[in-house]
């Protein structure tokens, strides 16, 4: 709890455990607890596994964009779907809470809410004083995949965003934050 360093094998870890505590495949349980409910079919998505036919865990969900966009909204709407409560209230509050060592990351989810800000490049471990994007609402946050995949999700404005495409400065930069001000000033109270 005194220092943050992005990992990918703690989450791959974290798939496993929860294969073994539910006594079942990762993607088999998600699908009944998670997709199913939310309407996203078995044969709709995929995660990518290794050679011993595990989950990757840190990466390679494969979804359509409206899929990936149910996801953001039933986090919008603090884990409920359809009258139905799939993430517990308390789970989500402390998914989207900046973490004691690094004031832009939750629960596998980057939030906009804290500082200092702690990127997720090993190599050169960029710290900013700041939050990530100052000039964004402090509540949005978003689960960031590999080469600019984005599901962002902005509460106060009862707005999501899915970006899916591919952007060599993955790491973020200015292509996210024009897309978002695009975005957000095309939005009309």
């Amino acid at each position: 709890g005194t220092y943050f360093e992005y990992a990918q094998s703690a989450v791959t870890l974290l798939a496993e455990a929860v294969t073994r505590a539910a006594g079942e495949d990762i993607q088999s349980f998600a699908q009944r607890e998670l997709m199913d409910p939310l309407g996203i079919s078995a044969g709709s998505w995929y995660w990518e596994r290794d050679d011993a036919g595990h989950v990757q865990g840190f990466y390679g969900v494969n979804m359509r964009p409206d899929d990936f966009g149910r996801l953001g909204e039933l986090m919008r709407r603090g884990g409920a779907w359809r009258g139905r409560q799939l993430l517990s209230r308390e789970f989500m509050r402390q998914a989207i809470a900046p973490s004691a060592t690094n004031g832009c990351y939750g629960w596998l989810i980057w939030v906009n809410a804290g500082a200092p800000c702690i990127g997720p490049t090993v190599e050169e471990r960029p710290v900013e004083p700041g939050r990530d994007f100052p000039d964004l609402p402090a509540d949005m946050y978003q689960f960031a995949g590999l080469f600019g995949q984005r599901v962002t999700v902005f509460p106060a404005l009862g707005l999501h965003v899915v970006r899916t495409g591919h952007d060599p400065s993955f790491t973020g930069g200015d292509w996210e934050s024009q897309l978002y001000d695009k975005v957000l000033a095309a939005v009309a109270d």
